[in-house]
């Protein structure tokens, strides 16, 4: 009979962070439950009470989120009912159930403005409507459960999934030459370093609540690393591409803004949960040969 230090629910089951969750090492220790949208409906508070019931969580890990930046311009609705109250919901449910809750946030709450690195206590002031309800679902959070760890994280990359490591693999393979923005800085961040995070924090009993950044380091532009992608790829097999081009955000109109810093300091939960800090360069070494 496995004796297990936990069970921790999982909203957004079939996303890349439920799915590096589960296939961490540290996973076989916990009792982890993915909910997939169809088994867990964030926006409706019965299926989150049937889910309770069901699984009898100990931990809530809100994975579950709107995440197409460019689309929620225009799906407004949408965006807000998963981000904001949805959010909400999943708050109200846990602080009734007196279930704490990690509950995924963005550095692009964050208007990139700012020179230096954001701390937690930086004023949020987002510049497109993604991260706009995903401030509001923060304030949702702390509003309605008392028992909470948000974290935000930076522009995620994996194994599962769509993001841009995958993205920029298949282009490196069809195409001669890259367009690539170079004056946004962020923080490339493995979704396997997320998960070691949130499962260390499980390990040692939720104990200091509020909000957190957690980010590889170090920071840097989407240029920068779409040459070390490339490079790491050139190491294991042939490489089409033979320019990579850094241009403004200027050259490349989105419908939405981003921020042009994005960066997270991440020292407030390395202090507090003894959380390692690691270099994304790392992940790239470990997982671009199996992807290949």
């Amino acid at each position: 009979m496995n004796t297990y230090l936990a069970s921790i629910l999982i909203t957004g089951g079939q996303g890349q962070l439920a799915k590096a969750l589960c296939h961490h090492p540290l996973a076989k220790q916990f009792r982890l439950i993915p909910c997939s949208h169809q088994q867990l409906d964030i926006t409706n508070s019965r299926s989150i009470q049937t889910a309770f019931r069901e699984y009898q969580p100990d931990i809530v890990v809100n994975a579950a989120a709107y995440t197409a930046v460019d689309r929620a311009e225009e799906e407004r609705e949408q965006a807000a009912c998963i981000n904001h109250h949805g959010a909400r919901q999943l708050a109200l449910a846990c602080n009734d159930k007196h279930i704490p809750l990690i509950h995924l946030s963005t550095n692009y709450i964050f208007d990139g403005r700012k020179t230096a690195a954001y701390t937690e206590e930086d004023a949020a002031n987002p510049i497109n409507y993604y991260g706009e309800t995903k401030w509001l679902g923060e304030e949702a959070v702390r509003a309605e459960c008392e028992q909470h760890i948000i974290l935000r994280v930076a522009s995620l990359f994996g194994e599962f999934g769509n993001n841009y490591l995958k993205t920029m693999l298949q282009l490196s393979r069809d195409r001669t030459e890259l367009r690539i923005v170079a004056d946004q800085i962020s923080n490339p961040t493995y979704t396997g370093d997320i998960a070691s995070a949130i499962l260390n924090m499980a390990t040692q009993t939720l104990h200091t609540w509020g909000t957190y950044h957690f980010a590889n380091v170090p920071p840097c532009s989407w240029y920068d690393f779409t040459l070390a992608i490339i490079e790491e790829m050139h190491r294991h097999t042939h490489v089409k591409v033979e320019k990579v081009a850094a241009i403004t955000t200027e050259d490349y109109p989105r419908p939405a803004n981003r921020p042009l810093n994005a960066v997270l300091d991440s020292n407030k939960i390395s202090a507090d949960y003894q959380i390692e800090l690691t270099d994304w360069q790392l992940a790239l070494q470990s997982i671009i040969k199996p992807m290949l």
